[in-house]
Formats: structure tokens, C-alpha cells, sequence
């Protein structure tokens, strides 16, 4: 037998290189294994015997060293059983647990503290794993070491503690934790730095404010002979200049040198710090301005009541009579009086001849009362929103906003009620007059309305319910034109409206708090019971709404959160938007606000509008030059909650009048729509005509903020689009059968509609989509890209996929929909699946914009229909698809098409075609997670599921059949809602997927509940990191097509 040296020698000659390396090569060592990460080697050497597992490398480092280092949490594990010493240090005195903190091995890192190593040990430098990890700026790492008792005052050779460290190398986070963990923040280092030195160097404000939060020494002098202020004013920090003079700071200390930091500023040009210290010179001034900042524990003197109902309920008669005070309002009762016996109040009047009847025309009463579709035009109804700020007795200062019943100004609604939920009472208004029918649809939609606009928080309560519900009063008004019964007390007495109330409550409580008494009133009369009624039910909710009640779901603040060590804290930086208190708190700076504002208002008469950079430079050098932004951040809260101003991104709106009824009023109106250019497109000249009050330029980037505009190239010639003026009809030829181009193409669509019993939430949102397309258009897609838009429809073009979007009505049932169809040619599949996921992308961002409380039912186009041209195209409800998705665990079962009398695979109604490339991309409802269901979802599910059901069908039995036994006694001892927390314990577990749950419930008997989420929640997922892959080739793909 030939040794393997003799059969290569007798196969082909080779250098003695080769030959050698093969007969010589040594077996893997221990430490090449873990180097290598070679697990099954490592393991063969250590079951081999007689091992050294404390060997060391040329820098004395052992296997447990390397093994933190490169994150082998098993080589660890298995150097640890058999005995591996966790104190030996390398050359460079690191300890495995050293290396473990460098590296962020945090499972490692456990295991070496379980295994008895010394948390606080040195190396050569004099840093512990501590120093280390703040170095590096690991956090969990550091809290894991403090939790096991690692020491925070060891400095090292620079005399640095880990607070040094953190700070100097910026790592904020770091520096917080150690901070809140105890760490000592008046130690300075070799060089005479204290923290607050370093962070005042390194210009981090959360630092320097905690730092003085914690009563640090803010005059001490570094080595240098550099006081923080100098520091900061040679450096150009002015928030950190801001922060020291707010928390007592010396600003006429001398550094070394004799120099003041006033003086400093100056030398290094920072003139705005010079002129802030030379502002706050005088003790005396600064504490002014110190106490401005501080709450009075006072509320604020003013709130909002906004008003909602259709036209011809009588809003602005209410509003009026509200306003009247005794006297005059006897004056007032008998005029009215007088009026009543001649005409009939408030009956609609046919058009007046000259009025425009282009599109609404305003029908007498009777007619009204049979249609909700907004299709009545009254000349004298209030325009846009009118925005007052009155007296009322019993009430107090409040601010009156009268949002008119036109439904051409709901694209502009949703800026002023997304936060009406914390910042006003709202009060809806319906009339007696009307058949119950319409009062009960009028008062639905209102409400829904409402709810699609203002969005619930988390964490969800019980029963859905959430700490934002809006506080609603229904207010019955013309009881003296059906003649209302009275009571002994004076009050009309109406069980037709009782009932009413009753219903809604029932329906909309897990989203609006409405008050269980309705309002019934005669508008006209000032000092009638119902009157006095509404002004003492206003101001008892005036007073709950201070105080953050009812808070049934835990309370909402924290007190200690905002007290530091020397009393209140001015600078915390998010003091009080995240604890919830101070918001509703007086202080001297709103107060100072307040009375300043007329005088900017006024000097800003044509265009009240300032950015916020604008506005808070403007107010620091006008009112008080020490507010921080988190205090203007407090500030702008507060002038919402009283109905100052109105924030629209970075415009701040002065005269919220102004815009609601000056110019939105106008420009959104009948008369202004009917005279518009009917494409819709302006010059700025052109815009100039034909609204002459204002500025063009300026009044259009108001506009634009409002995204009812958007700027656009016209061949060079700069021009707005406004979509809500568009009136071209859809021409013909836009989606033609006969283009070649897509004889065998791809064809895809679906229908977004709102949720059952609902109508006219969504056709003001149009024109806002519009918007975004165009934007989309300019910002992201090339030349290539082309877009045409006309009155309720959009053609999206990329290359030579093409899309048409458009708004859709039922003649029958009213029914809304957004309908998005896309096509392409053959083998453009999955460039086109792509495409219809941007566009429902864009689509569902502007939803999230304007009606972030809204659900969306998503319904699939047939792609057979589609791609035959077939009319009407069927349409497959989204509880059908995942019905059908659910039975195979996949897409590939057949759903039938009755229309066309055939069956079509889910997978072939969503690939547009390309069934295996589109497979690759998404996942089915047996591979999404439940906690990818929206707030809105869970908030409904939450509201079905918390009650007790007499069959025991209940959270608590669900809990049971998802196999969460051992967590019932979390579940029910938490403080929010109960099936919430069951979902989000199941979130964690290994079957937590939305069909896993969906079997749940049918299994249960809950069908109500599964059939829900078979309709909201996603059919699919779209593989992010994969779509993001082909999205890139997206545009290059579909020039070649």
C-alpha cells in the first residue's frame, strides 16, 4: 500500500511547498476555532481532552476574550462549563467581561457576571467594563452592569468617571441613564472638568438640563479657569446660554483672564449670546422672566366650543343667542317674537334667480329633509368657519367656532379637529323640525365624521375606549316650531330627542364621551331653560376637561416628573406634553403672549401667518428672551386649547378668523368654486385677479401648507393647481381596450370603501389625493412619468405602466369608494404590483393625514374582468378573500367570479400575472404577526371583546383557547383594556399570527369579531426588505418595457 506522499509523487510532479503544507498542516487550535467561528470544530477540541481552556493568544488573550469579542455566546457557554477563568486579564489588563461590554455581547456578558467575574476591575488605563460601555455608547450593556452593582465613581488614569466619558464622546443616552442611576455630576477630572463642562462643550442641552435640573455647580471653574457660561458663549451654544441663565447662573463672572462670557461671545462673533446676557443683566429682569416661565397652577382662562350640523339646523342663531346677555337678550326674545308671527322660521327659500346653479342649487325644506347628500345651497349660511372669541355668562371667555354645514369646506376641517378631543367641547346641532330619520343620519354622519379625524391613543381602555374621547353635547333645536311639551321646570320636553341620544351613545361609546342629556331649545330665545341648560352642561365640561376627567384609564401625569432637585424644572425637556400636566396650566409667558398678540396681529394685518422660527425669534425679543422650545412648544399647546392661533405645519396662523372665514371661506365657497378656472390651475398674476384681499405669493404658500395647492412648471411659467377647482370632464381614450401595447398585458385594481352605513366621508379627500400625486410626480419620478387629473380622477403613468385612479359613488346606496386599476404590458407583472403598492402607499398616507380614525375596507377588482374589458367589473369583498386565504393557508385557493362565470386564485387577483415572482414578495395571514393590526382594529376588537358576553365568549375565553392560560392573572390585572393586553401577550408567543387568531375566534363562536378582522385586517404583507430590493429596479425596469 502507497503512503498518500507516494501516490502524489506518482500522479504529476508538485512543489515541495504543497507537499509540505499537506503533510505538516496542525490540527485547528481551540482559539483558531473561535476565531473562525467554527462551532463544530470547537466542540470536537474540547471533547478531545485534556484541553487548556485558559490558553492564551501572542496578547494574552484566552478563549473566553475572544469569544465576547466576536459574540460566540455559545463557545462561551461551553468554555464556562468546562472551567474557563472569567479574571484573567490580556496584555492590556481587559477582563473577558471588558471585552464583552466593548463588544455589546449582552448575552456574554450575563453569563460572566452569573460566572462570578468582577464587574468593577480596571485594566491598565484604569477603566472598568463601566468606562468601557459608556465609551462606546452601550446602553443596554450599561444597564445591565449597574444593575449588577458595577461602581460609578472609579476614575481612571485622566481622573474620568463613565459620566465623563459618556459626555465627552456625546453619547446623550448614556449620560441620562448614569445620571438617573446616581452617578456623582460634580467630580472633575485631571483637567478640571466637571460633567456639566463637558456637556456644555459638547452643546448637548437634555445634558446640561439635567445636569442643572440636579443642582450641579454651574459657576465652577475648570483648570482653565472657564466657568460653563464662558464655555458656552465662546462656543456659540445659545441654548445651553439660555438653559444657564434660566437655572441661576453668574452671566458676570470672570474667567482667568478677566473677561466676562458677554465680552467672549462678542470676540468670537456670537452676537445674539452677547445680546441676550447684556438683556438679563439685572437680577431683577431675569427673575421676571424666570417667573413668567413657572404655572400658576391656574387653568387657562379660555377654551373651545366648536359647532358641527348641517346648514338651516340653526348653529349660528344658537351661537348668537349664547352670546346675548340678559338685557339685551329681552330685546332680543322680543324682536324674535314679533318675526315668529308672520313667517315660519327658519323654512328654505327656493335660489334667488341670480344665484349660481352650477353644480348645488338650494332646495325648499321638504326636500331637504330627504336628502343627506349635501346637494342644498343657502346664500346666508355661514362661510367656511366662523371663528369668534365671546363672553358667555355661566360659561366664561371661550372661543366660538361655527364649522358651516357646506360640504366644499371639509377639505380644510380635519386641520382644526385633530386635536379637538383635549382642546374643546363639541356641540352638535340638529333640528326638531326634521323627520327622525334625518336627525338620526344627520347626527350618525357628524359623529362619524368626527371619528374619522380624530385619531384613538394607545394604550386602548376598556371597551375600545381611549383618554382623547371628545366630549359631545346634542343640542335639539326649533322646539318651539314642532311645539315641544314643556316641564314644570320651563324645559322642553322631548323624547324624540331622549331616544335619539340614547342610540348614539350606545352606537359611538367607545369613541365619543356624549353627554347624556340632550339639549332641547328654542334658538331664538336668550334666557329660555334650555339656554341656561347648554351654558351650565359647557361649563361643567370646562371644568372636567381641566382637570383631565373622567381618566378611567390610570392617571395621566406624573408630578415628580417634573420637579428636580432645586423645585420645578423649567427646562425638562418634554416635561409636559408626555406626563400631561402643565399643559392645562396658566403661566405668566402665555399670559405675556396673550396680551402681545394683538399688537402682532396688527402688524401683520394683510397676511397674519409666521413661520415658527419666525415667531419664537420674534416673541424671545418681544416678551422673554429665556424661553426655551420646550416652553414654546407648552406656549403653542396652549394657544390651540384657547383658540389663538392655528398651526399648520411650520405656519403659525395669527387670526385663526382670518383664515377660516377671510379667506378659506371665500375661496372654498359656491360662488368662488362656480367662478373659478375650471382646470383648476393658477398663475400667480392670475391667483392675484381673483383674489385681491391678499398677497398671491404669500396667501398661496398658506395654501400650499394647507395642501389644497401645490406649485408646479408649466413650461418655465411658474403655476398652482388647485385639484377642489378641477371641473374637466374625463376624456375619452384614457384606459382604451384596443392599445396594443396591452393585448396580453397585466391588469390588477382594487376598491377602498368606507365602512358599512357610511356616506360622504371620503369625497373631500379627493382632491387632496390629487395633490400628492402631483407632488409624487415632481419630488421622486423622472421624465418618464406623466400625470393627467381631471374632476374626480387621476391617470399616473410610469414609463409604460400606466394607472387610473378615481373617486367613485353608488347611484343606489351612496356608497364611496377610491378606485385604483393598473395595467402593463406582458411580463411587467411584478413592476406593476409594485406600482399599485406605491400608489395605495401614497394613497393611505393622505387617509392617515386627513382621517387617521377612518376604516378602510379593501376590495379586490377581478383581473379577468379586468383584462377583458368586461363592464361592470366584479369586486371581491375583503372578508371573501381572506375567508378563502385562511382555508388553504396560502393564495392559491380559487374565489368565483359570478359575473363573468369564472374562478380566479387569490394569488392571480393580486400578481397581476406573475404568480411565482409575486409569491416571493408577500406573506399570508398565517405569517403576519397580530400586533400588526392598526390602533383602529384593535381599538373595535377591544370593544367586542372587553363586555361580558352571557355565553362566557370573552376576552378571558379567548385567552383560554389562544393558549395563554398561565397569563390570565396579568391579563386581568391590568389597568387597560383587557383583550388588548390578551392580544399582546399572544404577540409573543410562537402561533401569534392574525389567521391563528381569526380560527381562534370562529372556534369560540365569536363570528362578529372574525368576520371584522377578515374585513380590516391585511389579506398580505409585503416583504419589506425584498420590495425595497425591487423597488430599486423598478425604474429601470420599465424604460425597457
Amino acid at each position: 500500500m502507497k503512503s498518500t506522499y507516494e501516490k502524489k509523487m506518482d500522479e504529476q510532479p508538485v512543489s515541495l511547498d504543497m507537499i509540505v503544507t499537506e503533510i505538516f498542516t496542525p490540527p485547528i487550535s481551540l482559539l483558531s476555532a473561535i476565531n473562525e467561528g467554527n462551532l463544530n470544530e470547537f466542540e470536537d477540541i474540547l471533547n478531545s481532552g485534556n484541553i487548556d481552556v485558559n490558553q492564551t493568544n501572542k496578547n494574552g488573550a484566552t478563549g473566553l476574550h475572544l469569544a465576547a469579542a466576536t459574540g460566540q455566546t455559545e463557545m462561551a457557554r461551553l468554555l464556562l462549563m468546562c472551567g474557563a477563568n472569567v479574571s484573567i486579564s490580556d496584555w492590556q489588563g481587559d477582563t473577558p467581561l471588558i471585552h464583552a461590554s466593548r463588544h455589546a455581547s449582552t448575552d456574554i456578558l450575563g453569563m460572566l457576571i452569573k460566572a462570578g467575574a468582577c464587574i468593577s476591575v480596571q485594566n491598565h488605563e484604569g477603566d472598568t467594563a463601566l468606562h468601557v460601555a459608556a465609551a462606546w455608547g452601550e446602553l443596554e450593556v450599561t444597564k445591565i452592569l449597574i444593575e449588577n452593582g458595577a461602581l460609578l465613581h472609579i476614575p481612571n488614569h485622566l481622573g474620568q468617571l463613565p459620566i465623563h466619558i459618556a459626555i465627552h464622546r456625546r453619547h446623550t443616552n448614556v449620560a441620562l441613564f448614569l445620571l438617573n442611576s446616581g452617578s456623582e455630576f460634580d467630580i472633575h477630572d485631571c483637567e478640571g472638568n466637571a460633567p456639566i463642562h463637558l456637556a456644555v462643550r459638547e452643546g448637548l442641552l437634555s445634558v446640561v438640563n439635567a445636569l442643572c435640573s440636579m443642582g450641579c455647580n454651574i459657576d465652577a471653574a475648570n483648570n482653565q479657569g472657564l466657568c460653563p457660561i464662558h464655555i458656552a458663549a465662546r462656543l456659540g451654544h445659545i441654548d445651553v446660554v439660555r438653559c444657564l441663565c434660566l437655572m441661576g447662573c453668574n452671566t458676570e463672572i470672570k474667567n482667568s483672564d478677566g473677561i466676562k462670557a458677554e465680552i467672549t461671545a462678542l470676540k468670537y462673533g456670537f452676537n445674539d449670546i452677547s445680546d441676550l446676557l447684556n438683556k438679563i443683566k439685572s437680577n431683577y429682569v431675569r427673575d421676571v422672566y424666570i417667573r413668567q416661565l413657572i404655572p400658576t397652577g391656574q387653568p387657562l382662562p379660555r377654551f373651545n366650543i366648536q359647532v358641527f350640523g348641517h346648514s338651516a339646523v340653526g348653529k349660528s342663531t344658537l351661537l348668537d343667542t349664547m352670546r346675548t346677555g340678559y338685557f339685551s337678550g329681552f330685546f332680543k326674545r322680543t324682536k324674535t317674537n314679533h318675526f315668529n308671527t308672520k313667517y315660519a322660521p327658519l323654512l328654505g327659500t327656493l335660489s334667488q334667480p341670480n344665484s349660481p346653479t352650477r353644480t348645488h342649487i338650494e332646495l325648499d325644506s321638504t326636500s331637504r329633509q330627504n336628502s343627506l347628500n349635501f346637494d342644498t345651497y343657502n346664500h346666508h349660511s355661514t362661510h367656511g368657519i366662523d371663528v369668534q372669541q365671546a363672553w358667555i355668562s355661566g360659561v366664561g371667555y371661550v372661543t366660538l367656532w361655527d364649522f358651516s354645514g357646506q360640504d366644499t369646506y371639509f377639505c380644510f376641517y380635519h386641520h382644526m379637529i385633530t386635536t379637538s378631543a383635549s382642546h374643546a367641547v363639541i356641540v352638535l346641532v340638529f333640528s326638531l323640525n326634521d323627520s327622525p330619520t334625518i336627525q338620526y343620519k344627520q347626527c350618525s354622519f357628524w359623529l362619524s365624521f368626527l371619528q374619522a379625524r380624530i385619531p384613538p391613543t394607545e394604550p386602548i381602555g376598556s371597551c375600545g375606549k381611549t383618554n382623547n374621547m371628545p366630549k359631545i353635547i346634542l343640542v335639539a333645536t326649533h322646539a318651539d316650531v314642532v311645539r315641544a311639551p314643556k316641564l314644570t321646570n320651563g324645559d322642553f320636553n322631548s323624547p324624540q330627542a331622549q331616544d335619539l341620544t340614547k342610540r348614539l351613545r350606545a352606537e359611538f361609546s367607545s369613541h365619543f364621551d356624549i353627554h347624556p342629556t340632550p339639549i332641547v331649545v328654542d334658538a331664538h330665545i336668550p334666557n329660555s331653560y334650555g339656554v341656561k341648560l347648554l351654558k351650565s352642561t359647557l361649563s361643567e365640561l370646562k371644568t372636567s376637561m381641566w382637570q383631565g376627567l373622567p381618566n378611567k384609564q390610570g392617571s395621566s401625569s406624573q408630578a415628580s416628573s417634573i420637579f428636580g432637585r432645586k423645585g420645578y424644572n423649567l427646562l425638562l425637556e418634554t416635561p409636559l406634553q408626555e406626563t400631561g400636566q402643565g399643559l392645562r396650566s396658566m403661566n405668566g409667558f402665555t399670559e405675556a403672549i396673550v396680551s402681545w398678540l394683538p399688537m402682532l396681529r396688527k402688524s401683520a394685518e394683510s397676511i397674519p401667518v409666521m413661520t415658527w422660527e419666525a415667531f419664537i425669534a420674534e416673541a424671545r425679543n418681544q416678551v422673554n428672551p429665556l424661553a426655551s422650545n420646550d416652553h414654546f412648544s407648552i406656549l403653542f399647546s396652549h394657544l390651540e386649547q384657547m383658540g389663538e392661533v392655528i398651526i399648520v405645519g411650520d405656519l403659525i396662523i395669527l387670526s385663526p378668523s382670518w383664515l377660516c372665514g377671510q379667506v378659506l371661506g371665500q375661496i372654498l365657497s359656491i360662488d368662488f368654486i362656480t367662478h373659478a378656472r375650471i382646470t383648476g390651475c393658477y398663475t400667480v398674476e392670475d391667483f392675484q385677479v381673483a383674489f385681491p384681499e391678499a398677497d398671491s405669493m404669500a396667501m398661496l404658500e398658506v395654501l400650499e401648507a394647507l395642501q389644497l395647492c401645490i406649485q408646479c412648471d408649466n413650461d418655465g411659467e411658474l403655476e398652482y393647481e388647485f385639484p377642489c377647482y378641477n371641473l374637466v370632464e374625463r376624456i375619452e381614450g384614457l384606459w382604451e381596450c384596443s392599445d396594443c401595447r396591452y393585448k396580453d398585458g397585466a391588469y390588477g385594481g382594487v376598491r377602498l370603501k368606507t365602512p358599512e352605513n357610511t356616506t360622504h366621508l371620503i369625497h373631500c379627500i379627493f382632491p387632496r389625493l390629487q395633490v400628492e400625486l402631483r407632488k409624487t410626480v415632481l419630488c421622486y419620478y423622472d421624465w418618464q412619468s406623466d400625470l393627467y387629473q381631471w374632476m374626480g380622477g387621476s391617470k399616473l403613468c410610469f414609463g409604460a405602466i400606466e394607472s387610473i385612479i378615481t373617486f367613485e359613488t353608488e347611484p343606489d346606496s351612496g356608497d364611496e369608494c377610491i378606485e385604483i386599476k393598473v395595467r402593463g404590458p406582458a411580463g411587467s407583472g411584478k413592476n406593476c404590483f409594485l406600482f399599485m403598492e406605491e400608489l395605495l402607499g401614497i394613497i393611505d398616507m393622505v387617509l392617515l393625514d386627513i382621517v387617521p380614525g377612518l376604516l378602510m375596507e379593501k376590495h379586490t377588482l377581478s383581473a379577468y374582468d379586468l383584462r377583458t374589458h368586461a363592464s361592470p367589473v366584479y369586486c371581491y369583498a375583503p372578508d371573501v378573500l381572506m375567508k378563502a386565504s385562511l382555508e388553504s393557508k396560502g393564495f392559491e385557493t380559487m374565489v368565483t367570479n359570478p359575473l363573468a362565470n369564472t374562478s380566479e386564485t387569490i394569488l392571480e387577483l393580486i400578481s397581476f400575472g406573475m404568480e411565482e415572482e409575486v409569491q416571493k414578495l408577500v406573506c399570508n395571514a398565517y405569517e403576519i404577526n397580530v400586533d400588526m393590526l392598526s390602533t383602529l382594529c384593535m381599538q373595535q376588537v377591544c370593544a367586542m371583546l372587553d363586555p361580558p358576553d352571557p355565553h362566557g365568549r370573552d376576552w378571558c375565553l379567548l385567552a383560554v383557547q389562544l393558549g395563554l392560560t398561565n397569563k390570565l392573572s396579568v391579563i386581568e390585572n391590568t389597568s387597560h383594556s383587557r383583550t388588548a393586553s390578551t392580544l399582546h401577550q399572544l404577540a409573543c408567543q410562537v402561533d401569534n399570527s392574525i389567521g391563528f387568531l381569526i380560527n381562534k375566534l370562529k372556534g369560540l363562536g365569536r363570528e362578529d369579531v372574525a368576520k371584522f378582522l377578515m374585513k380590516y385586517a391585511p389579506l398580505y404583507k409585503v416583504n419589506g426588505e425584498e420590495i425595497q430590493v425591487q423597488a430599486q429596479q423598478l425604474a429601470d425596469n420599465s424604460r425597457n418595457l
